[in-house]
């Protein structure tokens, strides 16, 4: 009897375990997910809402940043730099330039963090002190 009912618990643990949902900051994601062409809709600088500059693209295409629209000729003019992946098990963390990097990918949205921080301590795309938080939608 007590060897089935530690039977019955353990399986509706196990259960409830492997059901649990997985946090979306656990979730695992491609470094070429973020590749493609993507549309200034937000930006967040120190926690305050800041005002957008019209038909702001950004381009990540092989593993390089490009600010323009996304058009040969304007993307060449706009080349920015490389975005480093230091952890290929953390694809969400980047490298650009001296800036730490936090990418949030949900859907066609796309939070994007630049700040001084430690990766240890950039754990979530959200607005704070010292911190660029843009906000994209993938454009169509």
């Amino acid at each position: 009897m007590m060897r089935t009912s530690l039977l019955i618990l353990g399986v509706l643990i196990g259960g409830m375990i492997t059901a649990a949902p997985i946090p979306k900051a656990l979730k695992k994601t491609r470094s070429t997910d973020y590749e493609g062409v993507w549309e200034l809709v937000g930006y967040n600088y120190d926690g305050v809402e800041k005002a957008l500059s019209n038909g702001k693209y950004w381009e990540v295409s092989n593993g390089n940043l490009y600010f323009g629209m996304p058009t040969v000729d304007e993307r060449r003019k706009g080349l920015e730099g490389a975005l480093k992946t230091p952890d290929e098990n953390r694809p969400q963390y980047k490298e650009y330039s001296s800036s730490t990097c936090l990418l949030e990918l949900n859907g066609d949205e796309l939070k994007w963090i630049f700040c001084q921080e430690k990766p240890e301590t950039l754990t979530i795309c959200e607005p704070g002190k010292g911190r660029h938080l843009y906000t994209f939608k993938r454009a169509k």
